[in-house]
């Protein structure tokens, strides 16, 4: 596929200048120079097709850089949030396998350095009720566990679940209030 995109099509495009050169300078001297005295609208249809082979070709292979980038910055960002007390709540999430993944997925919210300057702290006794669960995984906090108590609207979440929502949204998964008002 990338001798595709980077040696026939660049080879077809300056393949296509030269011809069209050749058409423009013959049509332009003697129109009988023409090969086997082929109608020029023949030359001239075949010279349009080739130019919009080019296009399509150019426009598909921009579009797959794009989405190529796209998803190595996504990976990029789940990565750099990724510790064990992630792994072993949602196992490795810094992978994708297609871009399939990022369709429905867009990162619009926190970049991992906002997120890891939201205060983080252990749940503890004073923190905990008896019905205090992360509403993100739907598990109960437990002593010791990593929580992030937004600061905006109070709700607390376990810290691997809050990190990866706030990648994709900046606000409150519950109250939707947005996590960066207060800062």
């Amino acid at each position: 596929m990338s001798m595709t995109w980077f040696l026939v099509l660049p080879l077809f495009a300056v393949w296509t200048g030269v011809g069209t050169y050749w058409l423009v300078d013959s049509k332009r001297l003697d129109g009988r120079c023409l090969p086997m005295s082929m109608p020029f609208y023949f030359i001239a249809t075949w010279q349009a097709l080739s130019y919009a082979w080019i296009i399509i070709h150019t426009t598909l292979g921009g579009m797959a850089w794009f989405l190529e980038r796209k998803l190595q910055r996504t990976e990029e960002s789940l990565r750099s949030i990724e510790d064990p007390d992630t792994l072993s709540r949602w196992g490795e999430v810094g992978r994708m396998s297609s871009y399939t993944e990022l369709a429905n997925n867009s990162m619009n919210g926190l970049t991992p350095e906002q997120i890891k300057e939201l205060p983080e702290t252990k749940a503890d006794a004073l923190m905990l009720s008896e019905d205090s669960e992360c509403s993100i995984c739907l598990n109960d906090l437990e002593h010791d566990d990593a929580v992030r108590k937004l600061t905006t609207c109070g709700h607390t979440f376990h810290r691997s679940c809050i990190d990866l929502w706030l990648l994709r949204r900046a606000d409150c998964p519950l109250c939707k209030g947005n996590v960066l008002c207060a800062h």
